[in-house]
């Protein structure tokens, strides 16, 4: 499923008269704004918020209030249930169920998730979209990977892409890829350049009959340096840049309350269950 996806990657629905397209399963995130207002503590504060205040239905005295905003981002309510569902019918039939989630943008909205796609039956939850490597939770036991950093990343390479993606860019019917890469360069060029979205890691995972033993991570390595062709394919990562991509995990895993161990030996990382 997916969180951040350009409008025409959704799946559509069928019709009579028209077939479905096929394309991501939707699990779409609503921003919520929400206005708060209270006693102003000078009436010379109104002059600096009155402009906004007169929008304000019934609202006379400008001198009096003084105002907050803040946002709250939350699932759409048909895509959080319907996915939730799927997993429980998925637990009841498989031995192992794996919940991929792509999600650039995180929150607490996605860590409630995580947290209901396990009780609902997960015994992974992976989590991908941000091209830097993030923490690792344990929820009941069950891994929550927030981001395991780039496996491959060959954006240099891509050839084809949709006819939305010239459109939006007000490109011709006939543009050329090479235009389209002109074009979308600024875009691209700052993960380019960014050694930290070419570094990851996998994760070998042994799992019991009802929950996960042991999780082995494997630290990548994309090569960001390589002029030989091989830039964006993964390798295993040498030692020394192994010990701190997984430095990096067990520093963004700690906020989760979640240890992690590294082997300098075998050149692995390790996550330790309580």
């Amino acid at each position: 499923m997916a969180s951040d996806f350009v409008p025409y990657g959704k799946a559509s629905r069928s019709r009579p008269d028209v077939h479905g397209r096929p394309g991501v399963n939707p699990l779409a995130i609503a921003r919520t704004q929400t206005v708060q207002f209270r006693p102003l503590e000078s009436a010379s504060r109104s002059r600096i918020i009155g402009g906004l205040l007169h929008r304000v239905p019934g609202l006379t005295d400008l001198t009096s209030l003084k105002f907050s905003i803040s946002w709250k981002h939350e699932p759409v309510s048909s895509d959080l249930n319907a996915n939730l569902d799927v997993i429980s019918e998925a637990a009841s039939n498989a031995d192992i169920v794996v919940v991929s989630v792509h999600a650039h943008r995180q929150g607490r909205w996605l860590r409630n998730f995580a947290h209901q796609a396990i009780e609902r039956g997960a015994r992974v939850v992976l989590v991908h979209g941000p091209h830097h490597i993030g923490g690792i939770e344990l929820y009941r036991g069950t891994p929550i990977f927030y981001s395991m950093g780039d496996f491959a990343y060959e954006a240099e390479f891509v050839s084809r892409f949709p006819a939305e993606a010239y459109e939006q860019l007000g490109l011709a019917a006939d543009a050329s890829i090479s235009e389209l890469a002109a074009a979308r360069g600024a875009a691209r060029s700052g993960l380019l350049r960014d050694r930290r979205a070419f570094e990851g890691f996998a994760a070998l995972i042994s799992s019991g009959q009802r929950r996960v033993k042991r999780v082995l991570l494997l630290p990548i390595d994309l090569r960001f340096d390589s002029v030989d062709g091989s830039r964006g394919r993964p390798h295993a990562a040498p030692p020394r840049l192994g010990s701190q991509i997984i430095k990096t995990v067990a520093d963004r895993s700690r906020k989760f309350g979640t240890r992690i161990h590294y082997d300098a030996k075998e050149n692995l990382g390790e996550i330790i269950f309580r």
